[in-house]
């Protein structure tokens, strides 16, 4: 196949090389300060909880790789299944460094055979739709929720669903899209997705955050026994304040922005101490998840290229 014979450029490969020792780094101190921090809360946690949410953290991403190859097929980009994850869990580390960039830079890196104008609109797409279905999930937390909430986060939500539902809007994204990419004297889109396959996508991110939001569930249980009912609300609130996280710019990972937002709303339903320990452990936690799943899937790659590589040998003519 072409994408197993083309070579990504020098440049992107150092680019590449560079981001990726940076995140392994950032990831390092980011594992040291969240240990140090649960040893002085004097955290005892329960580890057949804490299994549980490493399981539900690792199906999360799982199914969140998997919408976006179906999203990278529907665009004419895909790369074979296991390709497409090595390349979604790798590119996912540079989340890891300060700013938004690397994270961007790595995907495109990945997927260096195909135009850099449509990954970066299947990053855009993915970005958008993560925040559409987060704002969702908060509107159903808030919906089914004590009174007490801050009504800031329901306002929030309400003109964040309205502007991330604007943004997808074929002819709104177009527009937008072909704006930046005329800041960089890029050729224009001719087309995009449609509205309809967007609402798709929207519902299937939606699935993926409820998924993520059983993990901080379980997370939680393992520092004190949490109503399951409070699993909406848990839900809303902790993949919202993920995203809003990932949103602000200078924050690797989100880190502080998603825990400020925790502990401002969930204090409210569960006892603070519970929330910081948990908060920090979850942290922690997605840290193992995210270096665990690259891994797992950089070797799966590396052996399925190895594999194709002696069966076209040993089925060449000899000479």
């Amino acid at each position: 196949m072409k994408w197993m014979s083309a070579t990504p450029s020098n440049l992107w490969r150092h680019v590449a090389r560079l981001f990726y020792a940076a995140a392994l780094v950032f990831i390092a101190l980011s594992v040291w300060s969240n240990l140090g921090s649960l040893r002085e809360a004097s955290a005892e946690l329960s580890w057949a909880y804490v299994s549980l949410s490493f399981v539900a953290a690792c199906l999360g991403h799982l199914l969140n790789a998997l919408v976006w190859w179906r999203l990278t097929v529907s665009m004419d980009i895909a790369l074979p299944p296991v390709r497409t994850a090595r390349a979604w869990f790798l590119s996912r580390l540079g989340r890891y460094i300060p700013g938004k960039i690397p994270l961007l830079l790595l995907r495109i890196a990945e997927y260096e055979r195909y135009p850099k104008k449509s990954v970066a609109l299947a990053f855009g797409l993915e970005y958008v739709m993560s925040l559409l279905s987060a704002c969702l999930l908060v509107l159903l937390a808030l919906a089914l929720s004590p009174e007490g909430f801050p009504e800031l986060l329901r306002l929030i939500a309400l003109v964040g669903t309205t502007v991330f539902l604007l943004c997808l809007h074929p002819s709104v994204l177009k527009r937008g899209m072909n704006f930046l990419l005329g800041l960089f004297r890029r050729q224009p889109l001719a087309e995009v997705p449609s509205f309809g396959a967007n609402l798709l996508y929207v519902a299937a991110y939606t699935a993926v955050g409820a998924v993520h939001g059983l993990s901080f569930y379980f997370m939680l249980c393992s520092v004190q026994p949490v109503p399951l009912s409070h699993l909406p609300i848990i839900t809303g609130v902790y993949y919202g304040a993920s995203l809003v996280g990932i949103a602000v710019l200078i924050a690797p990972a989100g880190l502080g922005v998603t825990e400020g937002m925790l502990f401002l709303v969930l204090p409210l339903i569960i006892p603070k101490t519970s929330v910081i320990i948990g908060a920090i452990a979850i942290r922690l936690l997605l840290v193992v998840a995210d270096v665990a799943l690259a891994g797992v899937f950089y070797l799966l790659d590396a052996a399925a290229g190895l594999s194709t590589t002696e069966e076209h040998s040993n089925s060449s003519p000899c000479r």
